[in-house]
């Protein structure tokens, strides 16, 4: 990477704990499970960062999920990263707010952030570290970047990003036409079929002054909420605990709907390195290793006459026949059963 502005990485660690219930839940989200080998999400991130070229790695996390950050972190033997800690959970948009401004404050308006979702799946860390460099570049020439993973098939599940022209001077950049919200499966199939638009991934890299610009223009209450929440919050150490009464004023709202869709320097990289938000059960399956009958067995599970079922024992003995193309997950703290297909429908169970 060429010389310039240091870049700062931010881990938005969050979540309800409902999209993979009864295994997650409110205390202990997805990122914190170890589904995918000995390492949580949360620590294959954290890796993923400290592979990229940053100068230092930072969280947004709320305080109930302190103590996870700080365990898993030593786990790996590393220090805890510089917090924002959040009072209460407020959505991606007033999160990633707080911490851009945070780090303008710390750092200056010319530090690059690149900012991921602690609870994504990218088994490839170096393509991931040298795809970060191309957007820190993109990035230092006055672009919000994120990344757009070229779709393997037509998904509802995901939202999309349709391309625009090539940005002159970087080759991979495109010019952001549109952000689309899940689609129904006919309007997925037709962005696949057409070529042009990309999985939205949810990280996003920009200079610290961009950000609070377009944040100014365009969300301007909730950035003054989130401004104050920073400069009235309490410092210890390397933490910074946003003050509770300001950061309450800022609506809850995801950063796509409060200012991605708002912008007009929203460039994308499209990437194809293997990538999942771990979004339903059955995203997990598709995840995992599978048997000569496709099914994904973990823990104490017998199964018999079924395929293409992913069962999760936790602490209880499972045992199933007959099944087909279903995901079955147990713990002591609930049973889960539906078609993988319809796996999804668990946050909206949970969640009521």
């Amino acid at each position: 990477m060429t010389d310039g502005p240091r870049a700062i990485g931010v881990l938005l660690v969050g979540g309800s704990g409902t999209r993979l219930w009864p295994l997650s839940s409110a205390d202990r989200p997805k990122q914190f499970l170890r589904l995918f080998g000995d390492r949580s999400l949360y620590q294959k991130t954290l890796g993923r960062m400290r592979a990229c070229p940053l100068a230092a790695v930072a969280a947004v996390v709320n305080e109930r999920h302190l103590r996870h950050i700080e365990e898993q972190s030593q786990e790996l033997g590393f220090a805890a990263p510089a917090l924002v800690v959040e009072p209460t959970a407020r959505d991606s948009g007033p999160a990633l707010a707080a911490a851009a401004a945070w780090i303008s404050s710390t750092y200056g308006p010319q530090t690059v952030v690149v900012a991921a979702p602690s609870d994504h799946l990218i088994p490839d860390e170096q393509d991931f570290a040298r795809q970060v460099a191309r957007a820190i570049e993109l990035a230092r020439s006055g672009w919000i970047v994120t990344f757009g993973i070229r779709p393997t098939f037509a998904s509802s599940e995901y939202g999309y990003i349709a391309r625009g022209a090539k940005i002159a001077g970087h080759a991979g950049g495109f010019a952001v036409t549109k952000f689309h919200e899940k689609p129904a499966r006919k309007i997925a199939e037709a962005y696949v079929a057409h070529g042009g638009y990309d999985w939205n991934s949810g990280i996003l890299v920009f200079l610290a002054g961009v950000f609070a610009e377009e944040a100014e223009r365009h969300m301007p209450e909730l950035w003054a909420a989130v401004r104050q929440a920073v400069d009235k919050g309490a410092r210890r150490d390397s933490a910074l605990r946003l003050d509770a009464e300001a950061f309450s004023a800022a609506r809850r709202i995801s950063i796509d709907h409060a200012l991605m869709e708002k912008c007009e320097r929203v460039a994308v990289i499209p990437v194809t390195f293997e990538w999942s938000d771990v979004g339903s059960w059955d995203a997990v399956y598709h995840a995992l290793e599978k048997d000569e009958a496709g099914n994904v067995v973990r823990g104490d599970a017998v199964l018999s006459d079924s395929s293409g079922t992913l069962v999760i024992a936790d602490a209880v003995k499972v045992a199933m026949t007959g099944l087909k193309d279903m995901a079955v997950v147990c713990s002591r703290d609930g049973v889960f059963v539906a078609p993988r297909a319809g796996a999804a429908a668990v946050k909206t169970l949970v969640g009521a």
